[in-house]
């Protein structure tokens, strides 16, 4: 039976502003196996980011638990990495390739260690690219040295928000087959968040569908399709059939 990584048990977050409370998250319940690759879809303003900042203990819920490799959160986090990877790359101009994804082992006054970012560059197709810098990178490239950013402590848990939501159609496509490469690589559990719903069931075993604000748990859909994927998987009917089912969901 596949081991839980990620156990999401009752969360439910609300926020106050000028005496008035929005809930955005509802007796949100899921786990999340370890070394699988998991989506997370929903409408706009269903809380899908709010809880990802959940899961990493960024932000607190109001109710419920997250229970990491079977321990509390806070205490998990002792012990395990998140490796998180923002909409917006946010690379510094001033620092090159290289030294934009070390920057998270200086700010943890970690040692640098060369050998493993040599190695993230060579993983995320960026060997050659080390002295460049952010505003000589395609949108693409910028992604992917978030991503190598994201991998700097080989974290157990890689969580992406939107990653590639402002990349062209082509792109984002192939980031989609150079993500499954590194996730393939580098066996971490990954949690993804998405609006594309082919996206979402191209990467992933288990995709989360919320439902609109405040998002609860509408459906999960097991992605019974044969790995390693390629371009011709969009193709197949099974893949269609799953779209379909999806955004009937959230339709």
């Amino acid at each position: 039976m596949p081991e839980k990584m990620i156990e999401v048990l009752k969360i439910g977050k609300e926020f106050t502003n000028n005496f008035k409370s929005l809930e955005v998250l509802k007796d949100i319940s899921f786990s999340v196996n370890r070394g699988s690759f998991t989506s997370i879809v929903g409408m706009s303003g269903c809380g899908k980011t709010t809880l990802l900042k959940i899961i990493c203990g960024i932000s607190n819920p109001y109710s419920g638990q997250i229970l990491i490799n079977g321990e509390a959160a806070l205490k998990a986090g002792k012990n395990h990495y998140f490796g998180i990877v923002f909409q917006e790359p946010t690379l510094l101009p001033w620092r090159n390739v290289y030294n934009n994804i070390e920057l998270p082992l200086e700010l943890n006054s970690c040692p640098r260690t060369k050998f493993k970012t040599d190695d993230l560059i060579r993983l995320v197709g960026l060997k050659g690219f080390e002295d460049v810098m952010p505003h000589e990178l395609s949108a693409g490239m910028k992604a992917r040295v978030a991503i190598a950013r994201a991998l700097i402590f080989h974290p157990s848990i890689l969580l992406m928000d939107e990653a590639f939501n402002n990349l062209d159609e082509i792109t984002r496509g192939n980031l989609n087959l150079e993500l499954l490469r590194i996730w393939k690589e580098i066996k971490t559990t990954v949690l993804f968040v998405t609006h594309n719903i082919s996206e979402a069931i191209f990467l992933s075993d288990r995709i989360i569908v919320l439902t609109p604000r405040p998002g609860t748990v509408r459906k999960v859909i097991d992605v019974d399709l044969p790995r390693p994927r390629d371009k011709q998987t969009r193709r197949l009917p099974e893949f269609i059939e799953i779209v379909e089912n999806a955004r009937e969901l959230l339709s």
